[in-house]
């Protein structure tokens, strides 16, 4: 005795309203980690005081694949060399910044409106393991000072740190020692770059187990081998390297990702295309064959 059909609605209404609950908390968790993405944080020991020169970091992009941390570099008019006005400085101001790709002293001239310093901070890392790569810099030398007797003196400094990284979580601590601060840089990709690229990680993986299920099937004579799935077969290899170069961040050819799913992911979309070319030699009759009545 069959059941009847509105039993059956009965039976699958729990289980659809459960996959539509779980969609929507995902989905707001994705939008929720994206929102709280790409703050970067600062810590620092010390509270500032009118003897301070402000030096404010801005941060603006993290170059993974150079390596680098983009920042902008502002030292404030503020301290014993601050002018009544603050807009510039009573004496020339030498800013250094140690290790950065570029200019690493840049020379702040008095009675001069002070503008922005760009700067490229180099750090420690490897993008081969992305989207758990982490960056780092351990010893970075931001520090303002002016020249006396000939010798770099520097200024007590107190450091702000603003801007926003998107897809990157970026950690900012002062150190002080031997009165003389030093800054500890960490980037890594936040939470929801990660979610994000294991999901497209996921659906990567789906292709192949899609294609195989109905390669396999039409090859055991399970369903009947339509031609035209070699089609949708084959746009599925060929979707596969437009949807590996849309993962955030853009990994280089060569990652491990490359090793661990993207190439058994091609292996296995060939393989099932290789099987359903099999069933439809096997299934599909000869040209010349009598037809079938």
């Amino acid at each position: 005795m069959t059941t009847p059909a509105p039993a059956r609605r009965r039976w699958w209404r729990p289980r659809l309203y459960g996959v539509i609950l779980g969609i929507v908390v995902v989905y707001a968790s994705v939008i929720t980690l994206y929102a709280l993405s790409g703050q970067v944080r600062i810590t620092q020991d010390a509270a500032p005081t009118v003897d301070d020169t402000v030096v404010e970091i801005e941060t603006r992009a993290v170059h993974a694949l150079d390596r680098q941390l983009e920042v902008s570099v502002t030292v404030r008019p503020s301290g014993p060399l601050a002018q009544e006005s603050p807009l510039a400085f009573d004496e020339d101001v030498v800013l250094l910044m140690i290790p950065v790709r570029g200019e690493g002293q840049v020379t702040i001239p008095k009675d001069q409106i002070v503008a922005p310093t760009v700067a490229n901070i180099a750090l420690d890392g490897s993008i081969d393991v992305w989207p758990f790569d982490r960056y780092e810099a351990d010893s970075v030398v931001i520090l303002p000072g002016h020249v006396v007797d000939d010798e770099f003196e520097a200024l007590q400094t107190y450091y702000t740190v603003d801007g926003e990284v998107p897809g990157w979580a970026v950690t900012v601590q002062v150190v002080q020692e031997a009165e003389l601060p030093f800054i500890q840089i960490t980037a890594q990709r936040s939470i929801a770059t990660i979610v994000f690229a294991m999901v497209l990680l996921a659906l990567m993986i789906v292709t192949p187990v899609l294609v195989l299920m109905v390669a396999i099937s039409a090859y055991r004579g399970h369903r009947k081998v339509e031609a035209t799935l070699m089609s949708w077969m084959g746009a599925m290899l060929f979707a596969t390297i437009p949807l590996r170069n849309f993962f955030p961040g853009a990994p280089p050819i060569g990652s491990w990702v490359d090793y661990l799913v993207v190439l058994w992911v091609i292996v296995g979309l060939v393989t099932g295309l290789a099987i359903f070319a099999a069933a439809w030699m096997r299934w599909t009759p000869r040209p010349d064959a009598p037809p079938r009545f």
